[in-house]
């Protein structure tokens, strides 16, 4: 029995999504100038972003 289509949309879904996370926060602490999840928090309450 093949795959469905949805089954296959959400594996592919999946993929993408596993391959793109740990890139976003990278992305996020290289725009507020900083190497960490707690710079970038403290970054972002100084700026008034959170």
């Amino acid at each position: 029995m093949g795959r469905t289509a949805r089954e296959n949309l959400a594996e592919a879904r999946a993929l993408v999504a596993g391959r793109a996370r740990p890139a976003h926060p990278l992305r996020a602490f290289g725009k507020l100038g900083v190497d960490d999840r707690t710079a970038a928090v403290t970054s972002a309450i100084r700026l008034g972003l959170l």
